[in-house]
């Protein structure tokens, strides 16, 4: 997989990530609605923390008309993109949350599985691992009387070279202004 769209140290790569940036990294801004009155509005969060009825902390939003945005000089290219209802991109939004989650269970169950440890890189030049075939596929019939395959599995060692990376370096002794503080006899 390659991603494209990004930020790295406040700075956006790709479009996506322009878009993100444009709006002051706010995706409130790039969700216009029509309200109950039919204009057409945003709901951003001011960055600011309420508490609601429970006690509990929660981000403060605030509804602004598209058109009070763009007398101030905020502009965004999809204010006039205004064709769904705020519920219905609450809905969109649960739909993509939910996508996302399922692919980072993915990545997290990957990296779950672990790394290789415990055996001295400098002494072997090799990591081998056992690798075991897969089986025949199962008979399916109404009788269990048919003859499978009779299949035992088959094992056998693969290898990964692990390679040493290293950088090689000289320090002349005679140009080194550094080298200035240290003396080196030469007499006995």
């Amino acid at each position: 997989m390659f991603v494209s769209d990004f930020i790295l140290n406040g700075e956006a790569q790709g479009d996506v990530g322009g878009l993100l940036q444009g709006v002051n990294f706010n995706p409130g801004f790039m969700r216009p609605f029509i309200n109950e009155r039919g204009q057409s509005c945003v709901s951003y969060d001011t960055g600011k923390l309420v508490t609601n009825g429970q006690g509990q902390k929660i981000p403060e939003y605030k509804t602004v008309s598209i058109a009070n945005l763009m007398k101030r000089g905020f502009g965004s290219p999809i204010y006039n993109d205004t064709s769904l209802r705020k519920d219905q991109w609450k809905l969109v939004d649960q739909t993509v949350l939910r996508v996302a989650r399922e692919r980072l269970m993915a990545w997290q169950d990957l990296t779950q599985i672990g790394t290789f440890s415990g055996f001295d890189g400098m002494a072997k030049t090799i990591l081998e691992t056992e690798r075991v075939s897969d089986s025949h596929l199962a008979h399916i019939d109404m009788e269990g009387l048919t003859e499978g395959a009779n299949d035992s599995p088959r094992f056998d060692l693969i290898g990964l070279p692990l390679p040493i990376i290293h950088s090689d370096f000289k320090a002349s002794f005679w140009r080194s202004d550094q080298w200035d503080k240290y003396t080196v006899k030469t007499a006995v």
